[in-house]
């Protein structure tokens, strides 16, 4: 178990060359390529997790099943996302039982029975800078997971700052632009725009 830090950054499409101005300015270094992630994530019948997601409540984590459709790892992770008092961590293990998983549900102790709710996929890049690491995600999409139902498209573009020394501070980074670090959970605005549709809902940030 390894505590990380995270602060988000959001902006829309227009802003983004502010942000491929910054990486030029600051020599930042493209690690990885870009590839694309589907989550699949699990709740009970009340949403008790995304409520405790909203509400900030701690001890509360999320389960969700993730793989990389494009990409040469071929491998489905089962990952449990932790906030508790002492910070965030992430449990991520390799699982052959994904299928009995999304049809039959899991057992979750703080949860109870959990079912597949909602499907998120998008397109992430990873870089560094100094010692932080940066995702930016993008053609993030929504659907309500079994649903026939057309999928909702969040024009939104979400920088992650990442470290796992928990005495860093991410406010003395310079990013010579004017965006502030606000909250933000996907699987808690899939809710919205699932609900609302996208003219109503990109207004309202998670």
């Amino acid at each position: 178990m390894s505590f990380r830090l995270e602060k988000k950054i959001l902006f829309q499409k227009n802003n983004l060359y502010l942000f491929n101005n910054w990486k030029k300015k600051n020599n930042v270094k493209e690690i990885y390529e870009s590839r694309l992630i589907n989550s699949i994530y699990f709740d009970n019948l009340n949403y008790d997790m995304m409520t405790d997601s909203l509400e900030g409540v701690v001890p509360r984590h999320k389960l969700r099943i993730r793989s990389y459709p494009n990409s040469a790892n071929k491998k489905i992770y089962l990952e449990k996302k932790i906030s508790s008092v002492e910070g965030r961590y992430k449990i991520s293990k390799i699982t052959h039982n994904s299928i009995n998983m999304i049809k039959l549900g899991m057992q979750d102790k703080k949860y109870g029975k959990i079912l597949p709710t909602n499907e998120v996929t998008y397109s992430r890049s990873y870089f560094l800078y100094k010692n932080f690491r940066l995702t930016l995600d993008y053609d993030i999409f929504y659907k309500k997971f079994g649903s026939s139902n057309a999928i909702i498209r969040d024009n939104l573009f979400v920088l992650e700052l990442k470290s796992n020394d928990m005495e860093c501070d991410f406010e003395k980074i310079d990013f010579n632009f004017n965006f502030s670090t606000t909250r933000f959970s996907k699987y808690c605005r899939s809710f919205n725009f699932l609900k609302y549709g996208y003219q109503k809902a990109k207004y309202e940030i998670f």
